[in-house]
């Protein structure tokens, strides 16, 4: 199993997590580093491999919770740079965690909900992060 976590990382996450070094427009980015994982193909079903299998998995086996966070770490500090380095001004230092739990989120509903659902629940849901965070920096 943890070659096949490999192999997934090597030739499909990697690239989309690649993805968020870009620079432009934040919303943009996250919202195509999300699709990248939702759009299926003749290789693999839409979602995470890893987040799929792992959350399965890691209850009873402590190697795979080990490599599911580091996965997930590995996601969030990938937004976090692509936060800093877009000058995402942003009070909440909880962000990119947030848009970390929100892949999460969109990995597992992608199984049972239609494409054009996961598109609205995603959008929704980023919006709700970012007027959220402006709206506390305003305060601030």
């Amino acid at each position: 199993l943890s070659n096949a976590l490999e192999l997934y990382l090597e030739r499909y996450a990697e690239p989309n997590i690649a993805g968020l070094s870009k620079i432009g427009d934040v919303k943009d980015i996250l919202e195509s580093f999300y699709h990248s994982y939702l759009v299926p193909n003749e290789k693999h079903p839409p979602g995470c491999f890893i987040v799929h299998v792992a959350t399965e998995m890691a209850d009873h086996n402590p190697e795979i919770k080990s490599y599911l966070e580091r996965y997930l770490n590995k996601i969030e500090k990938a937004i976090a740079m692509l936060l800093e380095n877009n000058s995402f001004n942003h009070e909440d230092a909880k962000l990119a965690r947030k848009f970390t739990t929100l892949f999460c989120y969109i990995m597992v509903f992608c199984v049972i909900r239609s494409p054009e659902e996961q598109s609205r629940v995603l959008k929704n849901e980023m919006n709700l992060i970012l007027n959220k965070t402006y709206s506390n920096a305003e305060k601030a």
